[in-house]
């Protein structure tokens, strides 16, 4: 509800006025005082939307209760309008609206003329009261803004002072440094003050000060530096190790105003790579006398195959030799049971001989020099099929060979492994007619995987740790004949390729050799 406060210290005025109000506008309220502080009283209790006020009254006229109410928060922007007898000068008007009044009414007052002015004035009151409103929203908007942006402010600040990381800016043409956060004093034992004014090369040690001017030049025809490692010089003299990044600080229209420098502390990583080194020289330097030792022990155990070679391989030709003779010469005066035990000991002399010969094999593979190229392993697999099946043509074998299967190996080694594998496969598919044996290659864990697979006897994998152990055997010999070293060889063949070599295999069912190559 609208409501408009008559001050007047004339009753009958007061009466007229009201009656003029609620004929015109009878849903107003409509407010009246006899002097001037009960108008005050009212207005600052009522908060009227206009005042109608007259100037002639005793004690305080028109315009003190005027300049009163402009004077208050809660009254300063209430529309005032004057209400002045026909003998009012200009002079007195022109006081009425210096002291805050909005407009004059001459009395009488004309109904008319009254609502006119009253309408205008609600309506000026009514806009003041939204530009009010709206302006205590835009003030806290402001002030929350205002909140926020210092506590941003703080926020980088405190990030800005402390980061881990050592900050200046500087004046990318004269190399001054005009601001620098507390890391860079810190860790350079100086204050801030001491720092900020100094030439960017003030910080540096004075080893890499060449380097520094450099890279300050380079910074003017770049723009940027990148991970540049340098040393900075502590108050003290001593070094600290850093990577130095440099970018450019720009305006709005991408002016250049100053470099910002930022240097990361590596002195950890940098004694750790010299701790590194040191490990890296001892490991050389251990990796020269093992390999020293080594070469010892090959020539040692090349000396030892050729004494097995010769020395022990001359007894057991003389063994041979008189045996044989002794049967051929006297087989018809010996018993049965003596021809036996000749015929033993000439036997047991051949798997003597076969016994050395394994082990000659398996200390040259650790022996022969590796020189690997492209090897087409299904002409080596083929090749070595076919010599099997030269040796025993009676058997009916069935070979399946993948085609087209290339590997970086060594040619000779990846060899003697394939014979040994399709020979192993070959003698245990003894027993089975038709017999098949298989090499091919399949994908395992994303890394080429060869296989050698049959149809033979297999065994059971609870013993499948013991099938590498050199002369470890899965078979009685008088099923099959072997000294149990060819797995062995295959073993260290695929170790020497970087590879790795298992099986799966199933007693009565076959078997299945993988292996890998680098």
């Amino acid at each position: 509800m609208i409501k408009i406060l008559v001050i007047d210290d004339r009753k009958d005025n007061l009466i007229s006025v009201t009656a003029l109000l609620k004929n015109l506008e009878p849903e107003y309220e409509i407010l009246t005082a006899l002097s001037g502080n009960e108008g005050i009283q009212l207005a600052q209790s009522e908060q009227p939307d206009t005042i109608l006020l007259d100037i002639q009254m005793p004690k305080m006229d028109g315009y003190e209760v005027c300049r009163r109410l402009r004077a208050e928060q809660k009254t300063k922007r209430v529309p005032i309008i004057f209400l002045t007898a026909t003998k009012t000068t200009p002079e007195d008007r022109i006081k009425g609206l210096e002291m805050g009044g909005d407009t004059y009414l001459t009395k009488p007052i004309d109904a008319g003329e009254l609502m006119a002015n009253l309408h205008a004035m609600l309506r000026i009151k009514k806009g003041e009261d939204e530009l009010e409103y709206e302006k205590d929203l835009l003030e806290e908007k402001v002030i929350e803004r205002t909140k926020k942006l210092k506590e941003l402010s703080d926020k980088y600040f405190d990030l800005y002072e402390n980061a881990p990381d050592m900050f200046a800016s500087v004046d990318s043409k004269t190399a001054i440094i005009h601001r620098c956060n507390r890391t860079l004093a810190e860790n350079l034992d100086y204050t801030k003050d001491e720092i900020i004014g100094q030439p960017i090369f003030f910080v540096y040690h004075p080893d890499c000060i060449e380097i520094a001017k450099k890279y300050f030049q380079q910074f003017a025809d770049t723009r940027v530096i990148r991970d540049a490692e340098m040393q900075l010089k502590r108050k003290d003299g001593s070094k600290i190790d850093v990577s130095l990044n440099v970018s450019a600080v720009r305006d709005e229209k991408g002016n250049i105003l100053s470099s910002r420098s930022v240097w990361r502390d590596v002195s950890e990583l940098k004694r750790a790579e010299r701790k590194l080194q040191e490990y890296a020289n001892h490991l050389e330097n251990m990796v020269a006398i093992r390999t020293a030792g080594l070469e010892t022990a090959n020539k040692e155990l090349e000396s030892f195959a050729y004494s097995v070679s010769h020395d022990l391989k001359a007894p057991l030709r003389s063994i041979e030799g008189w045996s044989t003779i002794l049967q051929e010469e006297y087989g018809a005066q010996l018993d049965v049971q003596a021809n036996q035990y000749l015929d033993r000991v000439r036997s047991e002399v051949q798997r003597m001989d076969t016994l050395i010969k394994d082990l000659l094999a398996l200390s040259h593979v650790g022996l022969l020099e590796m020189r690997q190229h492209l090897v087409n392993l299904t002409t080596v697999g083929e090749t070595i099929a076919a010599r099997l099946q030269e040796l025993e043509p009676e058997r009916q074998v069935e070979f399946s060979i993948q085609p087209n299967l290339m590997a970086k190996a060594d040619h000779h080694l990846i060899e003697i492994a394939l014979t040994n594998l399709l020979g192993n496969a070959w003698k245990f598919t003894g027993p089975r007619t038709p017999a098949r044996i298989e090499f091919g290659k399949i994908n395992h864990k994303g890394k080429p995987t060869y296989f050698v697979r049959d149809n033979g006897v297999g065994f059971d994998m609870e013993y499948s740790q013991n099938l590498f152990g050199a002369f470890q055997r899965l078979h009685k010999e008088s099923e099959f004949s072997g000294t149990g070293i060819g797995l062995t060889i295959v073993q260290r063949i695929i170790h020497r390729h970087g590879g790795r070599v298992w099986v799966e295999a199933e007693l009565d069912k076959g078997a299945t050799i993988f292996f890998t190559l680098s």
